[in-house]
């Protein structure tokens, strides 16, 4: 309890710290007065495609369910995406609607074993498309990025890569016999039943959700292009496919709900090619605040729920 509750000390102190500094170097007021100026009509078109995403990311899952042998319909895995979006903002972990999904997706009958592992791989699939995208667009235009972007974008996809290859080849070798009795006993069983849930998956399934996940992030791309011409902005869309991909994995270090490392990543990303800071911050004020809507909708849809059961 006492490390949890230090965990979220540490990330709070680290969103407030970003936050604050993003604000100094940039101005409040001007990121302000930028949003201010922001096109209706572009922050519709930008907020149309980030809630298209869910549907197509609740696809997605429903594909990961099925190699699983878990049933359950498109708009039953929706309803549990948008919730997930509204705990995302309300629980200051960053991982709150993941793990909602997974909880809910335990009560539907999935188990939790089979909810625990879809979720993840579900989540694995999104992040490692997008990247592979980005590192396919620098292989076509290598003089995009600097030399940084470039060793980042390219090493987080090798890293990725290889670590999937180790967990999925090198569990197979893994021999839980060997471990202390206390180990065996407590974790062991755990392990292999998860392993196993893990082998259920065929190339045919991940294929599959990797193909979804491509369309899926290139709506999050137009999101992030139609919030750019919301303010304004006309850069190459080569740029979004780079930056929206490492905007993305910044989201994973620790901080309340990616509150102060997205605005960073964005400030410095598309501060390099032109875009001025505070336009950068306004942007990614903007893409915040569809993160907001999706949450109000899945608020919503927790309301009523509570008053009636869900759609099956």
């Amino acid at each position: 309890m006492l490390q949890s509750r230090l965990g979220t000390l540490a990330k709070i102190v680290l969103s407030a710290g970003l936050v604050a500094l993003v604000f100094y170097k940039v101005g409040f007021t001007q990121a302000v007065m930028k949003l201010k100026t922001a096109s209706p009509f572009w922050i519709t078109l930008a907020l149309s495609m980030y809630i298209s995403g869910a549907f197509v990311r609740a696809y997605r899952w429903k594909g990961l369910l099925n190699a699983l042998g878990v049933k359950l319909n498109l708009g039953r895995l929706t309803w549990l995406y948008f919730i997930g979006f509204f705990f995302n903002q309300l629980v200051p972990t960053g991982i709150g609607g993941d793990a909602m999904r997974t909880y809910m997706l335990a009560k539907d009958g999935a188990g939790g074993t089979l909810a625990v592992n879809s979720v993840l791989v579900d989540r694995a699939a999104g992040l490692y498309s997008l990247l592979v995208m980005g590192t396919m667009v620098l292989m076509i235009r290598p003089d995009l990025a600097s030399r940084e972007v470039t060793v980042l974008l390219v090493g987080l996809t090798l890293g990725i890569t290889i670590g999937a290859i180790v967990l999925i080849w090198g569990a197979k070798w893994i021999n839980l016999e060997r471990l202390p009795t206390f180990a065996r006993n407590r974790f062991a069983k755990a392990f292999n039943k998860f392993y196993v849930s893990f082998g259920s998956y065929t190339w045919r399934s991940i294929s599959r959700a990797l193909l979804v996940s491509v369309f899926f992030n290139l709506l999050l791309i137009l999101s992030n292009i139609f919030m750019a011409k919301a303010f304004g902005v006309e850069i190459s869309i080569w740029y979004f496919f780079l930056f929206v991909p490492l905007i993305s994995t910044s989201l994973i270090l620790p901080s309340i709900n990616g509150v102060g490392t997205r605005e960073w990543a964005y400030v410095m990303l598309f501060g390099q090619v032109g875009v001025s800071e505070s336009v950068a911050l306004a942007m990614s004020l903007g893409v915040y605040g569809l993160n907001i809507c999706m949450a109000l909708i899945g608020g919503m849809l927790l309301v009523v729920q509570s008053f009636q059961r869900a759609p099956e």
